[in-house]
């Protein structure tokens, strides 16, 4: 068999791969809705940038989780990494090269905190 095949009924089965669909139905929704609401200005400038982080460490964890390692977890200095890389690049340099792109320390803030809410599920929901 393939190493890298997923079977849709174990990846489903994964509480790493259930956090991460959780994060993208909130994204996907509040997306969609936008047509339909007006969110207040802090929500829809700040909500991307605070889902962004535990969207892609759950579904990496779920592809380590799944091919590497079934117990596989990650570090605080990790998650801590991935927090300062999205800075560095989403605040940082790409402002410096493309106009779409502001630099903002909110930004930065919903990026941290969206890695906290990453490790306490790590700790208290995925881990088990």
């Amino acid at each position: 068999m393939n190493r890298f095949y997923i079977n849709i009924k174990d990846a489903i089965e994964k509480r790493s791969f259930q956090a991460f669909l959780v994060f993208f139905i909130f994204w996907l929704i509040f997306h969609l809705s936008k047509n339909w609401i007006v969110f207040p200005i802090f929500l829809s400038s700040y909500f991307d940038d605070f889902l962004v982080v535990p969207m892609v460490l759950t579904f990496s964890l779920f592809l380590q989780q799944t091919w590497v390692n079934p117990l596989f977890v990650y570090s605080k200095f990790f998650i801590l990494s991935v927090i300062l890389y999205f800075g560095f690049l989403f605040e940082i340099i790409l402002p410096r090269f493309i106009s779409a792109y502001t630099s903002d320390k909110y930004d930065l803030i919903a990026y941290f905190i969206g890695g906290i809410v990453f490790y306490i599920l790590q700790i208290f929901f995925i881990k088990k």
